[in-house]
């Protein structure tokens, strides 16, 4: 039975079988439940449907001609529309090739969102990282290149090493 803290949340779950007898039973007990339910018997049109019908949820059977299950995961994964909409394998294999096969799918899925994430943090960072060093040498060089023949000498020593902390601080990798 389908519990009441799931009902706030999905309303409308697609079902994607080859077999007829088991989309109707899938189907009819959803419905008894109170679930909006959408039924198809493969995996080509389930793929039009869900970008179409947006559901809350897609179970989809893994062994069907055509277009079995884990292809039609790969590729409404790839539509923006249904990329993120939770989805359920439906199978009557148990042996551990075929059930490995959907959990890869899914963990290599999110392993891809994950580095997207990871690269666009980097694209932010990295810039600021290295710009941060650079200011503080292109300001004492700025000021040894305006005021060198008013300063001290030991002021313009003190200066350029400031330039090489900084330029050695900047090639240091640093941890957090």
């Amino acid at each position: 039975m389908i519990t009441d803290t799931l009902r706030p949340q999905i309303k409308k779950v697609f079902v994607i079988v080859d077999q007829s007898e088991v989309l109707m039973i899938i189907g009819e007990t959803l419905k008894y439940q109170g679930f909006e339910t959408l039924l198809t018997g493969d995996g080509e049109s389930g793929i039009e449907m869900a970008c179409r019908e947006r559901p809350d949820l897609i179970i989809c059977d893994v062994n069907m001609p055509n277009l079995d299950g884990y292809e039609t995961l790969t590729r409404l994964r790839q539509d923006e529309a249904t990329a993120t909409t939770p989805f359920i394998f439906l199978s009557g294999a148990v042996e551990r090739p075929s059930v490995r096969l959907g959990m890869e799918a899914v963990i290599a899925r999110q392993t891809e969102r994950k580095l997207d994430e990871l690269r666009g943090n980097i694209t932010i960072v990295l810039p600021h990282e290295l710009r941060t060093p650079l200011n503080g040498i292109m300001g004492l060089s700025t000021m040894l290149m305006e005021d060198y023949a008013t300063m001290p000498s030991a002021e313009i020593l003190e200066s350029a090493g400031f330039i090489i902390l900084a330029k050695t601080f900047s090639s240091t990798p640093r941890s957090k």
